[in-house]
């Protein structure tokens, strides 16, 4: 569960259950342009899921500077760990972070 965070909604981080106490990174807030984010939700850091060009995606919200920063923080440390083809300077550079557009 090192490659796992909580992602939330709220205001607070949600308690954690008996099974996410093996969860170790910081929860990562979302703020929800509707509706409100599942409390027991998780990303995995170490799944990638490149979108096609041609995907239509859906807006959900935006991540908190600080959740953000974290993010790409964890993301690095797992690609550090497990040599991530995406992430190589030989591949494109799609992935990326916008942290100067973050909204606090």
């Amino acid at each position: 569960m090192a490659n796992h965070a909580i992602v939330y909604s709220g205001e607070l981080p949600p308690e954690r259950s008996l099974g996410e106490q093996k969860v170790t990174r910081d929860p990562l807030r979302v703020m929800m342009q509707r509706g409100r984010w599942l409390p027991r939700s998780q990303i995995d850091l170490e799944l990638l899921y490149p979108i096609s060009f041609d995907t239509k995606v859906s807006c959900v919200g935006d991540m908190d500077s600080i959740s953000a920063r974290k993010l790409a923080q964890y993301q690095k440390e797992v690609d550090e760990r497990h040599h991530n083809p995406w992430m190589d300077e030989s591949a494109p550079s799609d992935y990326h972070l916008e942290l100067d557009n973050l909204k606090d």
